[in-house]
């Protein structure tokens, strides 16, 4: 390429608004579980279920129900509310066996919904628990009843390269631009670049390792 000059070229690079959530309100209800251990033993009676809803690493996001005593299919109907849910957090569901102190509640089993389960339309169905003795199962259901948006941000799409046109008739891809002239355009949804340059052999020397090529398909 020590030979080589830049004609004019024109990149298009396509732009696509992303809008992300920033902060959703969600209804939660714990209905029912089925199926739970006893974990008191069969002289004591049956587990006093109660179930703690959180997300992991947040402090005050938590709820937790009413314990139904001695009862291995529970029904609670328990509704309550979190706010400030962000992208990426984790919603967990822990159902727990009251005992007397002191000695500690048992675990009896646990779920998690992602932001993507419930996000933007919300969840309704049963849910496996894991650490489960007995494959017992819990029903929620999560409304997303409100929700602050970020403002939307304009990003490269997935997949666009840029493409160097080369006064020699090929175009090389993830090159950066060797931009002597001056801008011409510059739009924002739909970025188009024009970008203009003296034909003369002083464009720096760039490597030839590795370089994607293809044939030439606009160029002046």
């Amino acid at each position: 390429l020590g030979s080589s000059c830049f004609g004019h070229i024109r990149v298009k690079i396509d732009l696509q608004s992303q809008t992300q959530m920033a902060s959703a309100r969600l209804q939660i209800t714990v209905e029912s579980a089925c199926n739970l251990y006893n974990s008191d033993g069969v002289l004591a009676g049956k587990s006093d279920p109660y179930v703690i809803v959180e997300v992991p690493g947040q402090e005050g996001m938590k709820l937790q129900t009413d314990v139904i005593s001695n009862e291995l299919n529970p029904v609670w109907n328990f509704t309550g509310e979190i706010t400030g849910f962000m992208d990426g957090n984790v919603l967990r569901f822990v159902v727990m066996d009251k005992d007397t102190f002191p000695k500690p509640d048992d675990l009896l089993g646990w779920a998690e919904l992602s932001t993507q389960d419930v996000y933007p339309n919300g969840f309704h169905g049963d849910l496996a628990l894991y650490d489960s003795k007995t494959q017992a199962t819990l029903t929620v259901m999560v409304v997303v009843t409100g929700c602050d948006t970020a403002a939307p941000e304009l990003v490269e799409g997935e997949g666009v390269q840029t493409t160097t046109v080369l006064a020699s008739g090929m175009a090389m891809h993830g090159l950066a631009l060797y931009t002597p002239g001056a801008l011409t355009t510059t739009t924002t949804a739909s970025q188009s670049m024009t970008y203009s340059a003296p034909l003369t052999n002083s464009a720096p020397q760039v490597p030839m390792n590795s370089m994607d090529t293809t044939s030439i398909v606009d160029s002046q």
